[in-house]
């Protein structure tokens, strides 16, 4: 069986949007869609191709938020704006971006357990990724997200308007939150930990 990574939900939870926004300095009447990682741009592992592909797709209304690189790393142009924030590595700064944030896309073509979909739910932000490896454990099609057909950029783009164009988005997010609370604390995974070993 699987045991998930942990985190500290007392800490990545949900803050107000447009707080969040103000602080960050992001704008407040757009649907901004999130994307970042460790090398966000430059390893092809993490799927910014994809995502390219993905929203090139989409309409204007919508704007991309990237941390984990900077704007001089990426050779996409895009035809909706991108807001280039750079390394965010502390909780406070990370909770924030999560919180601005209407959706957060992880385009990976593998991950073993992607740590920004669980911090980005748990902040309330549901996330649209591929249905494949280790995002399978975390986001719940249709309920706290979207999972698109492995590497179908066209699918992807459709989870990425689902989401935003959904009728009761606040559903979304408790739905999200509530995921992390019951399956990623790290008191609930250090339990199952201890049943690991007693079981046996």
């Amino acid at each position: 069986y699987t045991i998930t990574n942990p985190i500290d939900i007392r800490v990545l939870k949900p803050y107000s949007k447009r707080s969040s926004r103000e602080l960050l300095n992001l704008p407040k009447d757009k649907k901004l869609i999130g994307f970042g990682a460790v090398n966000a741009v430059s390893d092809i592992n993490k799927g910014f191709d994809k995502l390219h592909e993905a929203l090139s797709q989409l309409n204007e209304d919508y704007e991309l938020v990237v941390f984990g690189s900077n704007e001089g790393e990426s050779s996409h142009d895009f035809k909706l704006k991108v807001w280039y924030l750079g390394q965010l590595s502390d909780d406070l700064s990370l909770r924030l971006l999560y919180s601005a944030l209407d959706v957060f896309i992880v385009p990976s073509r593998q991950e073993t357990s992607p740590l920004t979909a669980v911090e980005s739910m748990a902040c309330g932000t549901p996330v649209v990724a591929f249905g494949t490896t280790g995002i399978l454990d975390v986001v719940l099609h249709k309920k706290t997200g979207y999972l698109a057909e492995p590497y179908n950029s066209e699918d992807l783009s459709k989870g990425i308007k689902w989401v935003l164009e959904c009728e009761h988005p606040e559903k979304i997010t408790l739905d999200s939150r509530q995921h992390i609370v019951e399956n990623f604390d790290s008191k609930i995974v250090a339990n199952r930990y201890l049943s690991a070993y007693t079981d046996r």
